[in-house]
């Protein structure tokens, strides 16, 4: 450690040294050199001062860019919900309008029997989301606004699968609604239905509506099908037909099923 006659001395020198720099530039002879460093320091202080304003600029261009970014990606995903929330409120005004159309046209009593069910699937088969725990058992018949949409095969928790009346294992007995022709519909390919085992002394016509009658599974009355065209053999023992759906099962959203 130095002593303190050292540091004395030298800070006295300090002070001498600071007390003639002042006296030097009271008396201006230090204009000068002072002169010659601000000529110095002054294009480098601009320069320095030039390139935080740049580099500040750049970056804060950045950062506009990043913000905008954010918020663009915000109202992409804000579109994308009202977007959703657009195609659940339209949902809910068809469904809406099915349960009316649907007790619109049916008595208080039947009405009673009716469970609403969404369809969750179609393939061959049509899937509901109402089963064992809606009371929807095996054998139970599904319609839409008094057109029958089939019958209920399996059965879980909270799942139906439904057989058409297009399926090529689907044999309904039907009667038309005009002629009171009785036959069996059965499933053929796509919406066609081929109706057969009608007596060639039954008379049949195009356009004539089909309607459920007696069978094993479905109550008289339901409407099933429309025939479009008379086909088969005259002197064979019976007529045939072709008809059509009256339903396009793949469009299907709600379905009734009848638990009672």
């Amino acid at each position: 450690m130095e002593s303190s006659p050292k540091l004395i001395t030298r800070f006295a020198i300090l002070i001498i040294l600071s007390l003639t720099l002042i006296g030097l530039d009271t008396l201006h002879f230090l204009a000068i050199p002072k002169k010659a460093v601000l000529t110095l320091s002054t294009p480098i202080e601009f320069g320095l001062y030039s390139f935080y304003q740049n580099t500040r600029e750049k970056f804060g261009f950045l950062g506009f860019w990043q913000k905008g970014y954010q918020e663009l990606a915000f109202l992409k995903q804000r579109n994308l919900e009202l977007l959703t929330e657009t195609e659940l409120v339209q949902k809910l005004k068809e469904e809406n309008e099915i349960l009316r159309n649907q007790f619109a046209t049916t008595s208080g009593l039947e009405a009673n029997s009716l469970v609403p069910a969404r369809v969750v699937g179609y393939s061959r088969f049509l899937f509901l989301d109402k089963g064992q725990k809606q009371d929807v058992k095996v054998g139970s018949v599904v319609i839409l606004n008094n057109i029958l949409v089939g019958r209920v095969v399996s059965v879980e928790g909270n799942l139906a699968k439904v057989i058409l009346p297009i399926d090529l294992e689907s044999k309904i007995a039907v009667i038309t609604s005009k002629n009171r022709a009785k036959g069996i519909l059965k499933g053929a390919f796509g919406s066609l239905l081929t109706l057969d085992e009608i007596l060639q002394s039954e008379k049949v016509e195009s356009e004539e509506t089909l309607e459920t009658y007696g069978g094993e599974y479905f109550p008289n009355g339901i409407l099933v099908a429309k025939i479009k065209k008379i086909t088969g053999d005259p002197s064979a023992t019976f007529q045939k037909a072709q008809a059509v759906a009256l339903l396009e099962y793949d469009k299907l959203t709600m379905v009734f099923v009848k638990v009672k």
